[in-house]
């Protein structure tokens, strides 16, 4: 269709104008037929992310799950495409590292929840054991404007500091973000699928029964846990400070679950211990939902404890132990340029 409108364009020049005109006639003529298909064209979603902070480590910025402003909520979030060989830290760092930090500083009067959080790795360098996050991560938080404000366009402005580690050197970050998002009905934008993503990664509930003892000995069990299913296990504490890092976790299965033996390091059996645990399946498929698991109390001394909070998820099976470090490997970004932000 388009060869047949430039022929006849073409047809139309020669007769009617000097043959310097041609040419110029011809693209007013293509401009105006372009103009034309994209008025008709049906409204695709668009990019909603801020200016880019690149570097030789990662390519960094905010993203919003929708291309436009409509109502007092924004689901948002901080994007890494970590280069390959570094990471960010997780929400508890463990024993070195610490994770990102975003202050929203426009516009005023806002309020923002804290990230969502994909399951970790664990990481053992030089007897330090730290949880860390690879490859590209998104980490979504809400963001609550103010009742007085209506639904309009709306310019905001973020200060983010993170820690961003290889396996011999951290290099500390920090940027300022500006994302405009026009008035409108809310629409996906193009990185709306990063959000799904995320969500798919982040613990879910689970029906599993778990107990701990004194010692930190914590049990599970539940089905499809039994002794032909279960190949690894791994606890990760909310709290640093709550068993040692970097200590083995050694796995006993069983055949209705298994347990695994934590080091407590300040953790008190008067006390609640939260975190997330990673099922690994024997077959090395994924094999279930991600899950909160409510620890019931364990038996020591006669004394039944406080109830404990797990976390628990299901994943594909991980590689052996590389040296002292054990990580997942995932897909990387490679980013360019050195600690610059830019649009």
């Amino acid at each position: 269709m388009l060869t047949g409108m430039l022929s006849s364009a073409r047809g139309w020049c020669a007769p009617r104008a000097r043959i310097a005109n041609c040419p110029a006639a011809l693209v007013k003529f293509v401009f105006a037929t372009m103009l034309a298909g994209a008025l008709v064209a049906p409204a695709a979603a668009r990019a909603a992310e801020s200016n880019r902070f690149v570097s030789h480590e990662d390519t960094v910025s905010i993203v919003s799950k929708n291309d436009s402003v409509s109502g007092s909520m924004l689901r948002l979030g901080l994007l890494f495409r970590l280069s390959k060989g570094w990471h960010i830290y997780w929400k508890n760092a463990g024993d070195a590292g610490s994770p990102p930090h975003l202050a929203l500083t426009r516009p005023a009067h806002v309020t923002t929840s804290a990230f969502d959080w994909p399951v970790p790795d664990w990481l053992v360098t030089n007897a330090l054991g730290d949880y860390v996050v690879s490859g590209t991560v998104l980490l979504p938080f809400t963001v609550s404007l103010p009742q007085a404000v209506p639904a309009q366009s709306i310019d905001l402005r973020s200060d983010v500091h993170w820690l961003v580690c290889s396996a011999v050197i951290c290099v500390p970050q920090q940027a300022s973000f500006n994302l405009h998002l026009p008035e409108g009905a809310a629409s996906s934008s193009t990185e709306a699928g990063l959000f799904a993503s995320a969500h798919k990664a982040e613990p879910r509930s689970s029906p599993f029964a778990s107990t701990i003892s004194a010692d930190g000995v914590l049990t599970v069990t539940g089905k499809g846990l039994g002794g032909s299913n279960v190949h690894a296990a791994h606890f990760f504490p909310d709290r640093p400070d709550a068993i040692v890092n970097a200590a083995p976790q050694r796995l006993d299965v069983q055949p209705k679950g298994f347990s695994l033996a934590l080091k407590p390091l300040k953790w008190s059996p008067k006390e609640p211990l939260t975190g997330v645990l990673e099922i690994t399946d024997r077959s090395g498929e994924q094999a279930g939902a991600d899950g909160r698991a409510h620890i019931h109390g364990g038996r020591a001394r006669l004394v039944y404890f406080d109830p404990v909070v797990v976390s628990a998820r299901r994943t594909a099976r991980r590689p052996s132990a590389q040296s002292d470090a054990l990580r997942l490997s995932r897909a990387h970004y490679q980013g360019a340029g050195r600690g610059t932000a830019r649009r």
